[in-house]
Order: C-alpha cells, then structure tokens, then sequence
C-alpha cells in the first residue's frame, strides 16, 4: 500500500497456479515450491548432476582398440576374438566360440593387466564377454 503499511503478493495466472500444482502433484511436493523464484533451467540442473557423478567414459578408436588387444592376447586369440569398448573400467569383448570364452576367461587377469598397460593403470578392472 501506498502508506508501506502492507506488501501485495504478486498475482499468478491461472495457467501458472495449474502449471504449479501439476508439478507439486508429479513430483510429490508442495505447490509453492515450484513457483518461479525455485526454479532452474534444466541444462543447469543436469550440468550440475553430471559434474557430480564424475563419470568417466573411455573412447579409443577402433583401431586403439584393436592393437591393445593384439598386444593383450597375441594373434591366435586376437584372430578369434575383439575388443570392442573400454568404458567405466569395463572392457567388453567380443568372442566367436565357447570356448574362446573360456580361453579368455581364464587369463582374464593377465589380459586386464596388459590392457591396463596400453591404457593407463586402473582404465580396465574387469572384462566384459559377449558372443558374437
């Protein structure tokens, strides 16, 4: 008022009141925690999640790949076998037969050993098989 005795509350729109209390209802809160001033552009929010979760994704080249893994396993088992991604500490490879599986899984500690000296230590922590 004119005398600052008393504030006016902004008005909201119809829409907004609507828009607000679908969010409260879908996101399980109150109204008036999604009014204007509470909220943030998406692009943000995500920036700021993904900064916190520190995720590391490897990508090497196929041809990167393809040479580690010749070194990791020799040319008999390169010839039967392939790498095909290193993420998340993870190395997923490809096997053509059973038991290529089982070759490879049992010097699975020395093939992450070696991949981890073409890659830097502690990239790969176990190995992940799929058949082809």
């Amino acid at each position: 008022m004119p005398d600052g005795s008393e504030r006016a509350e902004p008005v909201q729109s119809f829409a907004e009141v609507c828009r607000n209390q679908a969010l409260a209802d879908f996101l399980g809160g109150c109204p008036e925690a999604f009014s204007g001033e509470h909220m943030r552009p998406m692009d943000s929010i995500l920036g700021e999640l993904l900064s916190e979760l520190k995720l590391q994704e490897e990508a090497f080249a196929p041809a990167i790949l393809d040479e580690a893994w010749l070194q990791a396993v020799g040319p008999g088992l390169a010839d039967v076998s392939r790498l095909v991604a290193v993420s998340r500490k993870s190395a997923r490879v490809v096997v053509s037969h059973p038991s290529v599986r089982y070759e490879v899984t049992r010097l699975r500690p020395q093939i992450i050993q070696a991949l981890n000296r073409s890659f830097g230590e502690g990239v790969v922590a176990r190995l992940s098989l799929v058949n082809s």
